[in-house]
């Protein structure tokens, strides 16, 4: 017997010969790819809804948790450049009694 034929449906690929490129689920890319695939297993029958719905469910929430930590390192990094901006701003400012008299 087969790896493809031991696999569950859902793991399969879609067209015979051909895997579709696969991203890891740490991923947004990955996430939703595996959502993809499990709605085509769906739609091919291969996939009861009580499975896709379930298997659905727990890769969105994989996806809305790398989202939030995607957003949080963007705000860790808008704090890095505002701090690096306010140094860079109060340097400037030292030196120069012009600016001082302006703010």
């Amino acid at each position: 017997m087969s790896d493809q034929n031991t696999a569950p449906p859902w793991h399969r690929p879609a067209r015979p010969g051909r895997k579709a490129p696969r991203h890891p689920l740490t991923t947004l890319a990955g996430c939703i790819g595996e959502i993809a695939r499990v709605y085509r297993a769906f739609k091919r029958g291969d996939l009861s809804a009580e499975h896709a719905r379930v298997q659905t469910y727990i890769l969105d929430k994989l996806r809305a948790g790398l989202e939030a930590q995607a957003i949080a390192e963007l705000e860790r990094r808008l704090d890095e450049v505002e701090g690096a901006a306010e140094r860079t701003s109060w340097r400037a400012d030292a030196g120069d009694p012009m600016a001082a008299a302006t703010h």
